[in-house]
């Protein structure tokens, strides 16, 4: 089963996620653990896999519903 979910909340080494009305943790698949992590935030749609036993994977990334800006450098005037 693979449905889309929202991010909750970053919890430990994983993300709380909502899908098909069901709250659970998931981990971030390896090839994403090593790009995506800083890039994964709150409110960000994404794919997860659920696993017969439950265990829960991000799969893919799609969108999020808040704007990524750079921090901003130097002081302001």
């Amino acid at each position: 089963m693979t449905p889309e979910a929202v991010v909750l909340a970053k919890v430990g080494g994983g993300y709380r996620v909502f899908a098909d009305g069901i709250t659970r943790t998931a981990a971030l698949r390896g090839r994403l653990k090593h790009t995506s992590e800083d890039q994964v935030l709150v409110g960000d749609r994404v794919t997860v896999d659920v696993s017969p036993d439950g265990s829960a994977t991000i799969e893919r990334i799609h969108s999020s519903w808040l704007a990524r800006c750079e921090p901003p450098t130097g002081r302001r005037n």
